[in-house]
């Protein structure tokens, strides 16, 4: 298993992210010592071993988890995931400052403006690559200002008006 993998399991759980996948019943308020331990974890999460006394039963447990988590993925699922924290670990420090803040930041958002920022998310996702790329090249091609007069145009519009701008966009960029 690859060294960096607690590293990645102790960002995750001192980061606060989401825990989707935790089961009620793992919970549990007492620290573990490292050598109580099984192997697998052992190895696992073989970098904190030097840490592991000092950290909260909470974090203990959190990082148990995320560890029997990340056990139970696919070995594709696994490199998917390394990967990503790859590329999170080469970010210069700032640069992760500033997502995390940005994460908290929409966290913070009320419930329905999450979620209308995830259906954007997920009607771009759902474009072919070119697509978007077109998109973001159209983008970066307009001012300041009218950067902020599409995103107060595209705010105030209902549902039916805003995919009606998104059509004009794309038969924008399609000629």
């Amino acid at each position: 298993m690859k060294p960096y993998i607690a590293s990645f399991l102790l960002l995750m759980t001192l980061a606060g992210l989401p825990q989707p996948l935790l089961a009620a019943d793992q919970t549990t308020s007492e620290k573990r010592a490292w050598q109580s331990l099984p192997e697998s974890t052992q190895t696992l999460l073989g970098t904190m071993e030097a840490e592991w006394d000092g950290l909260s039963a909470e974090k203990q447990q959190t990082l148990l988890q995320r560890a029997s988590e990340f056990d139970a993925l696919s070995a594709a699922e696994q490199a998917e995931l390394l990967q990503k924290y790859q590329r999170w670990a080469d970010l210069p420090a700032t640069e992760r400052a500033s997502l995390q803040r940005k994460y908290e930041a929409f966290l913070a958002l009320p419930d329905d403006r999450r979620e209308s920022i995830v259906q954007k998310y997920l009607w771009f996702r759902s474009l072919p690559s070119s697509e978007q790329q077109a998109l973001r090249q159209s983008w970066s091609n307009l001012s300041r200002q009218e950067q902020e007069q599409l995103r107060l145009q595209m705010r105030n519009s209902n549902t039916e008006q805003r995919q009606r701008l998104r059509q004009q966009m794309m038969q924008t960029l399609n000629r």
